[in-house]
């Protein structure tokens, strides 16, 4: 072990060429040291502490010397938590940043991998670096459009995208640049297309529209709004287009995603944050690499707790996530083995846990408040909602269930009142989600779509179990988590289902039924196992 101060320097020089960058990071040694000149430019800064004086451990961990909190080189990277080498990671970064269209199978070729899977998810973990919602907002004049991404085009169905492999698009172009910004939207009104123009247009710019009414608000927002009409067809009276930019970057995007990806992919949205990625950094492939790498966040990842991979991901921040199918793969496998090993009872006295203290928190009203003045209804969700309903587990922060359409809204709130925007969920399924930050607390807004939504918010407002707040009622906690389907959560839904009343079980099979159908079998399993755990019959 040892120690390194306080030192001055600028930013390690990017290689221009090929056979520069291979000259510059022939193994992981040299990576590592990019990395920490990258990172620390004026030599070394705890990130708890502000402490300039470490020592390290093995080249890649640093103890700060005044309150030896340990600070991996890697934390907040994509390279966090990785087993491959990093001298693979920068190629792979550098193929990435410098090549206009890059599809994982072509990144695994490049970089000799035998396995796609591997491939896969070094790509997945770069497109979560490029969230169009992390880069610089648009400004000046800014022309604005929708339209639908996947399947055919547009066709005789238009914006009717229900049912359909399709996904309404929000699209926002500079004027005078290439830059663009690509967003996947639930519908085309006011309140989802204003709110998210807020978040990707600077205030105080011109946005340029067709006539389209859901533009509407832009001036009560802060920008000059100038519509363009147009008659059926699409063209102007002077046989233009109202946003030309706006369909140049269309048809740009389709062209690259079928050169590129050659067949449509089921999730359009990290494709649009890619193509978005691409258009914002072309021509400058430094800043492309930095923020593949995560790197360019370094300010910013001061103010976090060092290795904490379980804190609420922002846009540079990627873990990955398994798939549906390994997820309930798991959990078979956790409910054989469960059924085989657990004894009646628990070891603890169960229903003297169940009276233990349920800690809530004023903020956590406050919070409800800001969404609640905007006539957005929430519901308590998450391991605090969990927690009315079994013995409870700590939980520091606060997850709000609301409507799919108010989550731009609920967004909008919560800036105004000064939290900070840390990045989208990685959710499952049709959950969307976004998490937020305001000194040492914690917000996860997430949205249930269609019916799932309108019933799960409405039953929830005459249940109040947290703080006086609504929360969501027990069959939808368990539907929450039949979607997740982590082991916590299935020990969550055993917990919570065994010291149920037959009454309340009954209720939570009518709404598994009608959500979940083909995970029946699975919550009898769950309901038996809580019981067996409370020793009851």
């Amino acid at each position: 072990m040892r120690q390194v101060s306080a030192r001055t320097s600028s930013e390690p020089p990017f290689p221009e060429t090929l056979p520069e960058f291979q000259a510059t990071f022939p193994d992981d040694a040299a990576c590592r040291r990019y990395l920490v000149e990258s990172r620390w430019p004026d030599g070394f800064r705890c990130p708890s502490c502000g402490g300039r004086e470490a020592w390290t451990r093995n080249r890649a961990l640093f103890i700060c010397r005044r309150c030896r909190t340990e600070t991996s080189v890697t934390a907040g990277t994509v390279l966090d938590h990785t087993h491959l080498p990093l001298a693979t990671w920068f190629w792979a970064a550098y193929l990435v940043a410098s090549t206009p269209g890059l599809s994982a199978l072509s990144l695994g070729r490049e970089l000799g991998l035998t396995s796609r899977k591997t491939a896969a998810t070094m790509m997945s973990r770069f497109r979560r670096s490029m969230s169009s919602l992390a880069l610089p907002p648009l400004s000046g004049v800014v022309e604005a459009d929708e339209t639908v991404v996947g399947g055919d085009a547009l066709g005789a169905r238009g914006f009717a995208v229900a049912g359909t492999n399709q996904q309404i698009v929000l699209v926002a172009v500079e004027r005078g640049s290439s830059r663009a910004r690509f967003a996947a939207i639930a519908d085309r009104i006011g309140s989802t297309l204003v709110p998210l123009l807020t978040r990707l247009v600077v205030p105080g710019s011109t946005i340029i529209t067709d006539e389209h009414s859901g533009y509407a608000g832009l001036p009560g927002a802060g920008y000059t709004w100038r519509r363009i009409p147009y008659p059926p067809g699409g063209l102007t009276p002077d046989g233009g287009r109202a946003t030309p930019a706006a369909d140049v970057a269309i048809g740009h995007f389709r062209r690259w995603l079928l050169a590129t990806y050659r067949k449509p992919p089921a999730d359009h949205r990290p494709y649009l944050d890619e193509f978005c990625f691409r258009s914002e950094f072309r021509g400058d492939p430094a800043t492309a690499f930095h923020t593949l790498l995560g790197l360019a966040i370094r300010d910013r990842e001061l103010e976090q707790e060092p290795l904490l991979p379980s804190a609420p991901a922002t846009t540079n921040v990627v873990i990955p996530i398994p798939g549906r199918e390994q997820r309930v793969a798991a959990r078979r496998v956790l409910l054989a083995f469960s059924a085989r090993r657990q004894r009646p009872g628990s070891g603890s006295m169960l229903h003297d846990l169940m009276k233990g203290k349920r800690p809530t928190m004023e903020w956590w009203r406050q919070a409800a408040r800001l969404l609640q003045a905007k006539e957005i209804q929430t519901a308590v969700t998450g391991a605090v909602a969990a927690n009315a309903y079994m013995p409870p587990r700590h939980t520091g922060d606060l997850d709000l269930a609301l409507r799919l359409t108010d989550l731009p809204n609920g967004g909008l709130a919560l800036t105004e009142a000064g939290w900070e925007f840390l990045g989208d969920l990685q959710l499952y399924e049709d959950l969307r989600g976004t998490a937020w930050k305001k000194g040492h607390r914690e917000i996860d807004l997430i949205g249930l779509p269609g019916a799932l939504g309108q019933t799960a918010i409405a039953d929830a407002q005459g249940n109040r179990l947290v703080a006086g707040l609504p929360t969501l009622t027990l069959p939808y906690v368990v539907v929450m988590k039949l979607i997740s389907a982590r082991p916590q959560d299935t020990a969550d839904i055993s917990r919570m289902l065994g010291p149920a009343s037959d009454e309340t079980l009954n209720a939570v099979r009518a709404v598994v039924r009608r959500r979940r159908p083909g995970e029946i079998e699975e919550l009898e399993q769950m309901i038996a196992l809580g019981k067996l755990e409370y020793g009851r019959r």
